[in-house]
């Protein structure tokens, strides 16, 4: 294929004209001599401006971007100033928090006092021996370890039960 073959074929797909005309009992394309048509360009041309315009512009265009900067600085002191509110009501929000929570602690503990109250009197502890099926000794063994080594025992009868009876050294054990 020719350059101008190719050039053909690229202007004809680039530009489209006529279908192609052909060539009797040839299925190649006929060649046209005439030049292809370009397309219509637009000129631009500048046009210098007087001194006095430009120097209005410089001024405004100055003027505009210290405006802008203000604008921006202002618009950065909101965001601050709301991230600043955001978190202090955050922290509030948090403390209410806490204070229902230590409130809720403080009213469990106190139930907690009264039912352990409650639980370790010495006839409920009782009663609910008895409900176990657990009875009294009739007597109690103490046993007591001196400090060379020997054992001494003291039984007492759960009938004289005021506990004024009980070995001496019970009462000095922590």
């Amino acid at each position: 294929m020719g350059v101008r073959q190719a050039n053909y074929f690229a202007a004809s797909y680039a530009f489209p004209r006529q279908a192609p005309s052909y060539i009797h009992g040839s299925a190649a394309p006929a060649y046209r001599n005439e030049p292809l048509a370009q397309p219509a360009r637009t000129r631009i041309s500048t046009i210098p401006g007087s001194g006095k315009d430009a120097a209005l512009s410089s001024t405004l265009i100055s003027v505009a971007k210290a405006v802008a900067i203000i604008f921006v600085a202002l618009a950065l002191l909101g965001i601050i100033r709301v991230t600043l509110n955001s978190a202090t009501v955050t922290s509030a929000i948090e403390a209410r928090e806490l204070s229902s929570q230590i409130e809720t602690l403080r009213s469990e503990s106190s139930t907690l006092e009264v039912t352990q109250t409650a639980l370790t009197q010495p006839e409920h502890i009782k009663d609910q021996a008895k409900a176990l099926g657990l009875v009294e000794p009739s007597s109690v063994t103490y046993l007591t370890f001196g400090e060379d080594g020997a054992i001494s025992s003291q039984t007492v009868s759960m009938d004289q039960g005021d506990g004024d009876d009980l070995p001496e050294d019970l009462d000095n054990m922590e």
